[in-house]
């Protein structure tokens, strides 16, 4: 696994306002929606320095580095806790949520440094396969950081994933009236207080325009409501241009995010099942190599 990989240099910030300062606040009665698998257990951890969530089975046969989302600007790895226990227990995996620094006081490429920090720990003392996950702006830094070590990875799960921050994308007036968690405007300002300068089209930043090629597998999960839905279908045609293995789910009637806000809807379920189903399929490094 390569571990040495080139990222830009961090940069300083800007204070938060007053009103995201309110919208984290709000987004910590999360916590008690959450909905925890008994058959996963849940700790705290440090990884290469960077505080983490960690709900694991007690022998498993994956890792999953999961990267939370929230506008790049919100969000504790705390709040997924419930989501991760069920992937966990129905995955038989150990997933890891770091606490990756925030936008607009860490802006790009601060989080993407965080992931680094975490994988270099996993890459050395992890057996076996090893995933990276993420929803909404936390898909696309996992998307964005896979690929800078595409061979790292044994496939890539995305839900919901927010891979385009020139926020041009027709689904975002298309599913205005269906999605009441994301809109055009939100993903502007979380876009700006990410970027503070950056160009939007880096593929750092907006992994859609990078290269696909030679990637592991993926998986999409969205919902044919969300204005990010155009996001994934563009990833998806893109993948197959580059002859990279991707498999999608595309769910009908969910917003934004559905199984973080609604953990015990059935789509969250199909969610969770289709996740286990993509990493019993993925093939383990050796037998990939040997054709079997």
């Amino acid at each position: 696994m390569r571990t040495d990989l080139p990222l830009p240099k961090i940069r300083s910030g800007v204070p938060p306002t007053p009103e995201l300062i309110g919208k984290r606040a709000a987004m910590r009665s999360l916590e008690e929606i959450q909905i925890i698998d008994p058959a996963a257990e849940i700790r705290a951890s440090m990884l290469g320095g960077i505080s983490c969530i960690e709900s694991s089975v007690a022998a498993p046969r994956a890792t999953i580095l999961y990267v939370h989302g929230g506008s790049f600007c919100m969000g504790e790895p705390v709040l997924w806790r419930g989501l991760a226990s069920q992937i966990a227990a129905k995955g038989n995996a150990r997933v890891i949520i770091p606490e990756y620094r925030l936008a607009p006081e860490h802006p790009y490429p601060a989080a993407l440094h965080d992931l680094k920090r975490v994988y270099t720990t996993l890459a050395a003392s992890v057996p076996g396969r090893l995933f990276i996950a993420g929803d909404s702006a936390g898909g696309g830094l996992a998307l964005a950081f896979a690929s800078t070590c595409r061979s790292g990875f044994a496939g890539i799960i995305l839900i919901s994933p927010w891979l385009d921050l020139t926020v041009s994308a027709g689904s975002y007036a298309s599913n205005a009236p269906s999605d009441g968690v994301f809109s055009a405007e939100r993903a502007r300002i979380a876009a700006a207080a990410y970027l503070q300068g950056n160009t939007a089209s880096d593929p750092l930043a907006s992994p859609l325009f990078g290269d696909l090629t030679d990637m592991p597998p993926l998986l999409v999960l969205a919902s044919q409501a969300e204005v990010l839905l155009d996001d994934t279908l563009s990833l998806i045609a893109r993948a197959a241009n580059a002859s990279a293995p991707v498999r999608s789910l595309i769910l009908p009637g969910m917003p934004h995010a559905r199984p973080l806000l609604v953990p015990s809807a059935n789509q969250t379920r199909e969610v969770v099942l289709t996740i286990e189903h993509f990493i019993d399929e993925v093939p383990t490094a050796k037998s990939a190599e040997s054709g079997s």
